[in-house]
């Protein structure tokens, strides 16, 4: 992974977008685009996949946050107030530590990464 600006996609086997709900019909789509300004190894591999045991916080992370929404009944996930500073209410929340490991885990595994 470059460490350098650039843009990335999150992609999903059929099976995953299912799992997810969100309607590509059991085929494999990408499910979040975007753009590193400085990293894409900080930004993805790090911030987004949790890699490198940096300490991730789905409240930093878009990607995170709605798989976190979407996951949240299957993998027990409890959010957590991130405190008043958050200027709008869906960057308000993180997840307890163990169930940031735990969606980590569950990423790493299932979705992929392509620059």
């Amino acid at each position: 992974m470059p460490n350098a600006a650039g843009l990335y996609a999150i992609w999903a086997d059929g099976a995953v977008t299912e799992q997810l709900g969100i309607g590509s019909h059991g085929r494999a789509a990408p499910i979040y685009i975007g753009k590193a300004e400085r990293s894409l190894r900080d930004r993805d591999l790090r911030a987004h996949f949790g890699l490198d045991d940096v300490k991730v916080r789905s409240g930093s992370s878009t990607l995170r946050r709605s798989l976190s929404a979407l996951l949240a009944d299957e993998l027990a996930l409890r959010p957590v107030p991130r405190g008043k500073t958050a200027g709008d209410a869906s960057k308000g929340f993180s997840l307890h530590p163990e169930d940031e490991r735990r969606l980590s885990a569950w990423m790493q595994d299932r979705l992929e990464l392509t620059t």
